[in-house]
């Protein structure tokens, strides 16, 4: 049986120790960098004056992590593109990091940023005339698409709004017998 050394309290507390949040004055908009390096430099600016510097940090990372699920701040391999990360601060807290990089153009399509959230956030125009030309075909069958789905279900709207209203007639008849 080998014998392993004891951690002293010393060392377990060093190793909770954060690293300095990211210097924004050498960050370019294509530099990557780390989820948590992302949280300590909004946390570094945006910190609620009752948290502590864990606090902070822990919150505005479970902000971005819920953000990379929603799909409106994308990643790549784990890590986020500065550019991106100052587009999406600078929406969140506005005059908070104007001084950060921050990317035009979201790189994500339209179609990408509709499919993860429902709304677009991003658009990526096509580069080219027959880029376009497929883009405006594909989007053209899509709504046919949807059209035609509207009209299968119309009918059950219907049905539903009827049946709502009769519940709700319902509903108010009881009411007033009950008070009586």
């Amino acid at each position: 049986m080998g014998t392993r050394a004891r951690k002293t309290i010393g060392e377990r507390l060093r190793r909770m120790v954060h690293r300095p949040a990211p210097n924004v004055a050498e960050l370019t908009g294509d530099t990557y960098i780390t989820k948590a390096d992302a949280a300590a430099l909004i946390a570094c600016r945006v910190k609620k004056p009752h948290d502590t510097e864990r606090t902070a940090r822990d919150r505005y990372r479970k902000l971005i992590a819920d953000h990379i699920q929603r799909g409106l701040l994308a990643t790549n391999g784990g890590m986020l593109r500065v550019g991106e990360l100052g587009r999406w601060a600078r929406r969140q807290w506005p005059g908070k990091f104007d001084d950060m990089p921050a990317s035009a153009v979201a790189t994500i399509s339209a179609a990408h940023a509709v499919a993860k959230t429902g709304r677009i956030y991003a658009l990526v125009v096509p580069g080219n005339l027959a880029d376009c030309q497929k883009e405006v075909y594909r989007l053209a069958t899509r709504v046919r698409e949807l059209e035609a789905r509207i009209g299968e279900l119309s009918p059950d709207a219907k049905r539903w709004r009827d049946c709502k209203a009769t519940n709700r007639r319902s509903a108010k008849k009881l009411r007033r017998q009950r008070r009586r």
